[in-house]
């Protein structure tokens, strides 16, 4: 199961503010959800007339665990009045700090969660610039294999560092910020 975090806000707007500021943190667009009256977002794909069936049973894939479907009923019966719900799948305890910092700062009524105790192992974050360092080096050699490497980094302006990875056929730069916020790939340069 996916582990999954959704907060509800009073309204659509204050929904797509924390929307973007998680994109903005780096948390992939595919694993932040806005679902309200005016943008269904995946509760639109499911095959049932009724928005309020809809968002049932999209709820209900959020939290299928959920005995008594309290937080299915609520969601649902919310977004139906007018409010907003954001889901994100966080990965690792990183990301789901991150995520809980930022959908607080914009006062949910509420906050509800899935499986956050079951994620799988996985580094889309890092704490400091050593666990980062750590992680681009393993990850080279598994794609360089047993070739020498060299790992240099060096500051590109305020908290941001980019890391190279020398060796095999070639090298490029990964940023990351300095406190350790998900890396991202420079755009590619086209010939």
């Amino acid at each position: 199961m996916s582990a999954v975090l959704a907060a509800l806000y009073a309204d659509h707007n204050s929904a797509v503010k924390v929307r973007t500021r998680l994109v903005q943190d780096g948390f992939p667009t595919d694993r932040v959800e806005l679902t309200s009256q005016q943008e269904l977002g995946q509760a639109r794909l499911v095959p049932v007339a009724a928005v309020s069936d809809k968002l049932t049973q999209y709820f209900q894939q959020l939290f299928p665990d959920q005995g008594a479907q309290v937080p299915v009923e609520q969601l649902q019966s919310a977004v139906m009045d007018g409010q907003a719900v954001i889901a994100v799948h966080p990965r690792g305890d990183v990301e789901t700090q991150r995520a809980v910092e930022i959908l607080n700062q914009a006062e949910p009524v509420q906050i509800a969660s899935q499986d956050l105790d079951k994620q799988r192992f996985e580094r889309a974050a890092f704490r400091d610039r050593a666990e980062f360092a750590e992680f681009v080096g393993v990850a080279a050699q598994r794609v360089f294999g047993e070739t020498p490497l060299v790992l240099e980094h060096r500051q590109i302006g305020g908290d941001r560092i980019a890391w190279r990875v020398v060796g095999g056929v070639g090298h490029e730069w990964l940023s990351s910020a300095a406190d350790g916020s998900a890396p991202r790939w420079p755009a590619r340069r086209s010939a």
